[in-house]
């Protein structure tokens, strides 16, 4: 079976007029290799391969995966378990990105095998498999955090508690069911989503701490305790996935 579709973030509705456009070609078998060089470049994986073109300074970049991995790749996420969060951190961060491009994407042929590709994942596990990665990576922060606040480390407290509030922000986007694991894409997640509030409280904790390294110290506080609260958010709603 083969099939093509187009995603990213203009389709998604977040991108701008820099952004790329985003081609993937499922085929059965290895992609062949293109002879063609011009101004395109191409970088192949064990699982794929991209080509990059530029078309009316629109750069274009097309993904060519064997149709059958892709298949594996639904079956492994799907069957991975959110029984201990260390499972889905094993995972490959590039299999999420491709699966959340598939769940987004317009099919541009044979739409019915493209169509039948989306509905072999689960979606619902897949942003609990991301909220357990996030929830993951939010507890090492947040204690490195608490570290350094303690240790009067003003920069690493900064660092790190902006981490922390980031990945919490992340675990609450998958709980409520978002699959782009994109962090650039936050604030228009979180709009997309329609919490506005936690968008607002977000921003605001971002953009505090200027002055002194005791401002700094309580704005990376007030970032963990914002993370807390988006953490207890998350868990309330990820059992609904």
């Amino acid at each position: 079976m083969t099939t093509a579709y187009v995603c990213g973030s203009l389709v998604e509705g977040f991108g701008n007029s820099q952004s790329d456009l985003d081609v993937f070609v499922l085929t059965e078998g290895p992609s062949r290799q293109r002879e063609d060089k011009g101004t395109s470049a191409n970088f192949t994986g064990e699982e794929y391969r991209i080509d990059i073109d530029y078309a009316d300074e629109v750069r274009v970049d097309t993904e060519c995966w064997d149709f059958a991995q892709v298949r594996d790749i639904a079956h492994r996420m799907n069957s991975c378990s959110v029984g201990d969060w260390t499972a889905p951190a094993h995972l490959e961060a590039q299999w999420f990105q491709l699966a959340h491009g598939i769940r987004i994407g317009w099919a541009v042929r044979e739409e019915s095998v493209f169509e039948e590709l989306r509905s072999s994942f689960d979606w619902g596990h897949v942003s609990h498999l991301l909220y357990c990665r996030y929830m993951l990576s939010y507890t090492g922060s947040s204690e490195d955090t608490v570290g350094a606040i303690g240790a009067g480390d003003a920069g690493t407290a900064m660092l790190n508690s902006r981490q922390a509030l980031g990945f919490a922000t992340d675990a609450l986007l998958a709980a409520a069911g978002s699959t782009n694991i994109k962090p650039k894409w936050r604030f228009a997640k979180l709009r997309q989503l329609g919490m506005t509030e936690e968008r607002e409280r977000y921003f605001a904790a971002e953009t505090s701490g200027r002055g002194t390294d005791e401002d700094v110290l309580l704005a990376s506080k007030d970032r963990l305790r914002l993370a807390a609260d988006f953490t207890l958010a998350a868990a309330t709603l990820v059992g609904r996935l």
